[in-house]
């Protein structure tokens, strides 16, 4: 998407109107992806950063200098062949803030849990330098492959201490009003985001990850905006609300495909989105440096900040063919258009650089903006059941994995016995009547395969037991 000075001002007119949040911002985004030329949805840091700028004229220089002392902290070597094991993990939960037509199309509960699983997959592979398509890298490039050392899981207790699939779905009504039909003030342009009836859902910033999976177009837009982050330095550096620190996804734009039918954007489909608003979240810009198209020499060129990044005129699309020289400087490897930051096709998209990691290390080690997210992986624990009722109401589950059925056996009778699914959803349950003294059989036929919890309900305590259907 290319700013223009209209596309500026038009943006600062849009804003006055109500608070400068987020919200605010994203709302002005989409409506401008409707208005205004781009090649391709992608993110809105482009646009966001430059809504900044125009508050805080210094906010390119800020941003320059966090990443050169970055890289200066961690004895940053061009060229250096980075291999590290995972050294902080963060919990993430993602907030599913759609109508029932859209949790549908995408295959209702089950298919969010699919999307979740594999977006989980996707990202932890792609931070830990394991994802198999790195064959595909230049060997021109190869040897700036990257480990970031960062690690993902998702949340499995609330900020109330009570346990979370790591998904909070927020089903909203079933009406989609288009851009036209919304009040001008923009105050409910864009409902099924980070707000639900005004409020924020935000769980604490600083010890989840917050993830919001919403629609992002409007009117007769049809992509709109893949994503946009609101990094954790924004609140003390440009007086954001804490509460809008995290990332919007688009979710057609969210989790890896594992059906031809499911609505994705083109080239969308492999949970690269994620991976490239995460690179934001930890203080990444895009790989050219959001400059309109400039060269050194150009007039308003500038550049990522990062030694090991090529420089590169503009963003690519789709997959180009290596090498593609935009910029003569940088000949004759050129840009290095399989790097997550930039805005090809998820399935081109395979790296990032010793560079790019001591930029991110720095932002999750001590002093670091997102140092207290990697302090708190005890929240991807389960609660435990009870302490001093474990020994008095043990519970055996057999077999385990289960087929046909699961037999649940116990030394004092239940007052209830139900199956639970990882997104928290009751699958199972026995009526009263169908509780026995001793053990109880559950028919586990109709139920899909994969990870399940039997909750066994005593007078004073409850036993939980993880179970595996084949």
């Amino acid at each position: 998407m290319k700013l223009t000075e209209e596309t500026i001002n038009n943006l600062k007119l849009t804003i006055m109107k109500y608070p400068t949040t987020v919200i605010a911002l994203f709302l002005s985004i989409l409506f401008l992806s409707i208005h205004t030329e781009a090649k391709k949805p992608k993110c809105g840091a482009q646009l966001i950063h430059a809504i900044i700028a125009k508050k805080d004229p210094a906010f390119f220089s800020k941003q320059a200098a966090k990443r050169q002392e970055a890289q200066q902290n961690f004895q940053y070597k061009q060229g250096a062949f980075m291999k590290t094991t995972a050294q902080v993990t963060i919990p993430v939960v993602f907030h599913i803030v759609l109508n029932q037509n859209q949790i549908n199309a995408i295959g209702g509960i089950a298919g969010i849990q699919k999307r979740i699983d594999s977006q989980m997959i996707v990202i932890n592979r792609d931070y830990g330098r394991r994802n198999a398509d790195s064959t595909t890298i230049p060997s021109a490039f190869k040897a700036r492959y990257a480990n970031t050392g960062i690690q993902f899981c998702l949340a499995h207790r609330k900020p109330d201490g009570t346990s979370t699939s790591g998904a909070d779905i927020i089903t909203l009504p079933s009406t989609t009003r288009k851009i036209e039909e919304t009040n001008p003030s923009g105050q409910d342009l864009f409902y099924d985001a980070k707000f639900t009836n005004g409020a924020f859902n935000t769980w604490d910033p600083s010890a989840y990850l917050n993830i919001w999976v919403c629609n992002a177009s409007l009117g007769n837009d049809t992509n709109g905006i893949l994503g946009l982050t609101v990094p954790p330095y924004f609140p003390n550096t440009f007086g954001y609300n804490p509460n809008e620190v995290g990332i919007i996804l688009n979710y057609r734009a969210w989790g890896k495909r594992s059906t031809g039918f499911e609505p994705y954007i083109s080239g969308c489909d492999k949970g690269r989105t994620l991976t490239h608003e995460l690179g934001h979240y930890f203080n990444l810009e895009h790989i050219w440096g959001d400059d309109n198209g400039s060269c050194p020499g150009d007039a308003g060129y500038s550049d990522d900040g990062i030694n090991d990044t090529p420089i590169q005129k503009d963003e690519n699309y789709g997959c180009p063919t290596f090498p593609s020289v935009s910029c003569s400087v940088s000949a004759p490897n050129g840009d290095m258009f399989m790097n997550y930051m930039d805005y090809c096709d998820d399935i081109c998209l395979t790296m990032f650089t010793t560079g790019q990691v001591a930029v991110m290390q720095a932002e999750v080690s001590t002093g670091g903006e997102s140092y207290s997210l990697t302090q708190n992986n005890n929240i991807c624990n389960w609660p435990a059941a009870i302490p001093s009722l474990q020994s008095t109401t043990p519970i055996q589950v057999a077999p385990n994995p289960c087929t046909q059925y699961c037999n649940v056996s116990y030394n004092e009778q239940p007052t209830q016995i139900s199956v639970i699914n990882t997104l928290g959803v009751q699958v199972w349950s026995a009526a009263p009547s169908a509780i026995g003294n001793t053990n109880t059989f559950i028919n586990t036929q109709t139920l899909a395969s994969g990870i399940y919890y039997i909750h066994v309900q005593f007078k004073d305590a409850m036993q939980i037991q993880k179970i595996i259907i084949e």
